[in-house]
């Protein structure tokens, strides 16, 4: 299989042909594995396993790709091709999913794992990494435990499905459920390896490192004696040692990685105290980090920070009194890792931005001996995979620039490059957070965050920085310190052009068409999942429509549940009501044909939705998510729920039907919801206040 055909056949996922037009087959609804693998079956291929040394050369290739972000396309095309000869091989398509996750986007992946989880039941990776996709997919892991609720609808007694049970709910960290799994697994068959060794591992990964230590002794009393057992002890043996001298590692259960990030970052500040971080008369080089520049809300700041900062240098302009010298650097892990990860990039080239991939450096600049995180290495190999790749490819190119700032852009990568920026010397390091705390979020928590933040606020020159009063507090709340110490830089917004494209002037007229003498629209711009929650939406639209018949609906937007909430839309008969636009680049287009902008999120940061909605003259409605009131002048320019936690869609439509104004009302509110947007999420005082975290 060539990597044209690969290519084609993620086109065919997507629902599109070679061209780009939109074709209807089968194949539009599988994934690459899937089609592989049908394809090997019905050409009868083997039904063996491959040969032993085909499939540790194929392990190790896999595991170089993805440990040195090589390409995956190319990998995956040598790979497609075996499956074709060898359907039936578990270990390929396992491999095969690892692949598709770095070079197709996310609802390539969900769907290729959720495909080997339905051929293969038994598979504990397989199943893992279903869950792990569907509860990123949808922002929580309550999708996650439905399904692993419908695929054990009790405990199990079985000892190979208990195995996978505990696997499974260790994925989601639900752990007491997990660790009584795997105690179960032990107690019915206590003379197997396998439940032994899957527990230890898991505690292990946990960082349990005591309780890892005596579940491999209880297994060396139970007469286990294996090679996979052996070397793990010693590698636990060995974490606990480190732990055991790391300054403030109180316990023997302490996690190494943490062990190791007390002891890096109590070093780092002692140096630090002895860096000049006086401030400047001026803004010299500024180097930007975030994950990638695909088209969200933090991407799209980062874009109008770097260009706005641009513009100052180009045209003369100083900011907060002082002159801006620049240059400005946007640095992301990958432009290349998903669908749209470039999306903002050619923005930030045409401004005369640089950008750069970190993914793509050597570690260490080529040479561990005279690198900057060389001295660290042999600590660095107990942290988390993002940690090692962000320091050990960051250090030395940020030392390189000599930027007076250092700006990250939103909690994973902060979690991935601050150590860089602070090996590096960086006199100031600004870490920019969008939404609430990772402790608001279990899905999203990783346990070296409540390591790395407490002490990261208190670095000297380190200072965070929030979107909103909202997620300010959260994370003061989290890391116990004064609220007024994280400033708040709240987003700029331009407004957006209203002319629309030949595409989406076709869609209104046909839907204008459809819904002759609408007199209420209401629309939203989402992102189709669980946290946007469209199946809420559609139940408070077909609320207010069963009271205002008039009424119609736009949701522009694309996502996971995309083709599930137009299916939903159907059951609740109100499809002839509801205009579908998927992905559109016109939204400027479509909010001056709303009459209301309605958004029901769970999680927010400070939604631009809320304030581009306004800005072209929208009231909205929204669910008190993040700092979703601090958008609006409430009972003026918009409306907030009472709560977010549950939606009750006659109080959705009671709030909507509040926005119903008469031709002498809508154009005073109008003009009153730009006014204010102006006035407060102006992409220069967005500027100004930036600057004067910049330059304290």
């Amino acid at each position: 299989m060539s990597k044209r055909r690969t290519e084609a056949l993620l086109g065919l996922f997507r629902g599109r042909g070679a061209s780009g037009a939109p074709v209807a087959t089968v194949a539009s609804s599988k994934d690459p594995i899937t089609i592989a693998v049908e394809r090997g079956i019905a050409a009868k291929a083997s039904d063996t396993e491959p040969p032993a040394d085909v499939l540790l050369q194929v392990e190790r290739s896999v595991r170089s790709v993805t440990q040195f972000s090589e390409d995956h396309a190319a990998a995956l095309d040598e790979l497609l091709n075996l499956i074709e000869r060898y359907p039936y091989s578990e270990r390929f398509q396992l491999l095969a999913g690892r692949l598709i996750e770095g070079s197709a986007e996310p609802e390539i992946a969900a769907a290729a794992w959720a495909a080997i989880t339905q051929r293969r039941p038994n598979s504990a990776e397989g199943l893992r990494m279903h869950l792990r996709w569907v509860a990123r997919q949808s922002g929580s892991i309550r999708s996650a435990q439905r399904i692993l609720a419908g695929r054990f609808p009790t405990f199990p007694t079985d000892y190979d499905e208990l195995l996978l049970y505990a696997r499974a709910y260790d994925e989601l960290k639900l752990f007491t459920e997990a660790d009584m799994a795997f105690e179960a697994a032990i107690r019915l068959q206590p003379d197997s390896e396998g439940s032994h060794l899957a527990y230890v591992r898991a505690l292990h990964a946990r960082g349990s490192i005591q309780r890892a230590t005596d579940a491999a002794m209880r297994a060396e009393l139970a007469g286990i004696v294996s090679d996979q057992l052996r070397r793990l002890q010693v590698t636990i043996d060995l974490e606990r040692d480190l732990v055991g001298n790391a300054p403030q590692a109180a316990t023997g259960t302490q996690r190494v990685s943490d062990a190791v990030l007390i002891d890096l970052l109590d070093k780092i500040l002692e140096r630090r105290k002895s860096i000049d971080l006086g401030s400047r008369s001026y803004l010299g080089p500024v180097f930007m980090l975030n994950g990638s520049l695909g088209p969200g809300g933090a991407e799209r700041q980062l874009m109008n920070t770097a260009i706005g900062l641009q513009a100052c240098i180009d045209k003369g302009r100083q900011l907060d009194g002082r002159d801006v010298l620049g240059p400005i650097t946007v640095c992301v892990r990958s432009l290349t890792n998903r669908r749209d990860a470039s999306f903002f990039a050619p923005n930030l080239k045409a401004a005369g931005v640089q950008v750069s991939e970190y993914s793509t450096f050597q570690a260490y600049a080529g040479n561990r001996r005279h690198s900057i995180a060389g001295s660290v290495s042999d600590l660095l190999r107990f942290l988390p995979s993002q940690m090692i790749e962000g320091t050990e490819r960051l250090s030395d190119i940020i030392a390189g620039h000599r930027p007076d700032v250092v700006h990250i852009w939103q909690d994973g990568t902060i979690f991935a490059t601050a150590l860089a920026a602070l090996l590096a010397d960086v006199p100031r390091i600004v870490l920019n957070v969008r939404t609430a705390p990772p402790i608001d979020r279990p899905s999203r928590m990783k346990p070296e965050y409540s390591v790395l933040y407490p002490r990261l606020v208190r670095m000297p020159g380190v200072v965070l920085t929030a979107n909103s009063r909202y997620a300010a507090a959260r994370y003061a709340a989290w890391l116990d310190i004064d609220p007024t110490r994280i400033p708040v830089v709240y987003n700029g917004v331009n407004s957006q052009a209203a002319t629309g494209d030949v595409k989406a002037h076709d869609l209104l007229r046909t839907f204008d068409a459809a819904t002759a003498g609408h007199d209420f629209t209401v629309g939203t711009v989402i992102r189709f999942d669980e946290n946007k929650r469209p199946y809420a939406w559609l139940q408070s639209a077909a609320e207010l429509l069963s009271r205002r018949p008039a009424a119609r609906f736009i949701m522009i937007g694309d996502g996971p549940l995309f083709a599930a909430t137009r299916e939903y839309a159907a059951m609740l008969k109100i499809s002839h009501r509801v205009l579908f636009t998927s992905h559109s680049d016109q939204v400027g287009f479509w909010l001056k044909q709303f009459d209301a902008f309605l958004l029901l999120s769970l999680f927010e940061g400070l939604p631009n939705v809320l304030i581009e909605s306004q800005l072209a003259g929208v009231p909205v409605v929204s669910t008190p998510a993040g700092g979703a009131a601090e958008t609006m002048i409430p009972g003026q320019t918009g409306i907030v729920l009472d709560t977010g936690d549950q939606v009750d869609p006659k109080v959705v439509a009671d709030k909507l039907l509040q926005l119903c104004l008469d031709g002498h009302q809508k154009p005073a509110i109008a003009a009153l919801a730009s006014r204010w947007v102006r006035e407060q999420f102006s992409i220069d005082r967005m500027l100004e206040t930036t600057a004067r975290v910049y330059l304290r």
